[in-house]
């Protein structure tokens, strides 16, 4: 019988088709996905450079790390998308070429029919005809170069995966440096200040008292996010005093044990105090015609009662808002005023 047209180029695969090798076709598509492994490769050397960019900011703000960190893990995953992608485009060729191999295979099995086959109408031979002749046009697929794609693709897989974990690993580095960084972190404090003591002398009689003013300074543990303990000094210079017999002043030394607590923890930091130690005050001066002088030192008990605001400049510098009431018990109980004040505390 008369072959239909088109048949006889129906199977142009070479040699290793035959033997279990694919039939030269898709070149074009096959090689579409260089391309995308070239953009792969770029995306990685960003996401590396991300990261060694994060951990280079270490010692910087955690804004800057975070940002550095944030650039790795979105180019890690472009690295992944891009695999995929390459991926896809690999397995659509080969579907491709396979699909071509078993329409001319099945073309060459239709050709050699037994004599006395119903030929095919003209219509379905060139039909039949089409993907044999696509097949024929097609570029042939370089074994070497097919090997070769999927060798980079899956060295791309790798690296993407090595570029995964050090994007995971400088995400971990930025929470280290957020806490290191944190206004609410806890650890180990110092800081002073100078205040102003409104005199609330309890029972003075007809003795004037003037306001004073003083010093300070402390060493502090901020055992949790929300709660520091502090050792404080206070140095309280002359509460100047008079009546008609005599005149004089009292000053102070006190050391008090403090507790604190925090209502917020960001850069402004709200709080409440209460304490406790004691004070050392001692009264000097004389009578008015001159005859008698007066020195006189005790130590009592004293109580404190504070609140303020920490505002942090920096995460190690805070300035330190406060007002604090302060009560004696014992000989002079007597002594009682207020502080304002305002001073700093470094956090290491």
């Amino acid at each position: 019988m008369t072959r239909p047209a088109g048949r006889a180029r129906a199977s142009r695969c070479d040699g290793r088709s035959r033997s279990g090798g694919r039939c030269r076709s898709g070149g074009r598509r096959r090689t579409s996905g260089w391309g995308r492994l070239a953009g792969l490769a770029l995306c990685l050397g960003v996401a590396t450079a991300s990261f060694d960019s994060a951990r280079a900011q270490g010692a910087s703000t955690p804004g800057d790390a975070q940002a550095a960190a944030e650039a790795a893990r979105e180019a890690s995953e472009q690295a992944q998308r891009e695999l995929e992608a390459a991926r896809e485009s690999l397995e659509q060729a080969e579907a491709r070429a396979a699909q071509r191999e078993r329409e001319a295979e099945a073309l060459e099995a239709r050709a050699a029919e037994p004599e006395g086959a119903e030929p095919l109408e003209p219509a379905e031979a060139a039909e039949a005809a089409e993907p044999a002749e696509a097949a024929e046009s097609a570029e042939p697929i370089d074994d070497d170069v097919d090997e070769e794609a999927r060798r980079a693709a899956e060295e791309a897989r790798r690296e993407a995966e090595e570029a995964e974990a050090k994007a995971e690993r400088a995400l971990a580095e930025l929470e280290e440096l957020k806490q290191r960084f944190a206004y609410d972190r806890t650890g180990l404090f110092v800081g002073g200040g100078a205040f102003w003591a409104p005199e609330a002398f309890d029972d003075t009689g007809s003795t004037q008292v003037d306001n004073s003013k003083g010093a300070m300074g402390r060493l502090g543990y901020r055992v949790h996010s929300r709660i520091a303990l502090d050792v404080r000094f206070d140095w309280i210079d002359d509460f100047d005093l008079r009546n008609q017999v005599a005149e004089g002043s009292l000053d102070g030394k006190a050391i008090t044990g403090n507790v604190r607590f925090f209502f917020l923890t960001q850069r402004i930091q709200p709080w409440i105090g209460v304490g406790g130690g004691a004070i050392r005050t001692e009264l000097n001066g004389r009578t008015r015609d001159g005859t008698q002088r007066i020195d006189d030192t005790e130590t009592d008990a004293i109580f404190r009662f504070a609140g303020g605001f920490d505002v942090y400049m920096t995460p190690n510098l805070a300035l330190t808002l406060e007002a604090a009431y302060a009560t004696v018990a014992g000989d002079r109980d007597s002594v009682r005023y207020g502080q304002l004040g305002a001073g700093l505390d470094f956090r290491f």
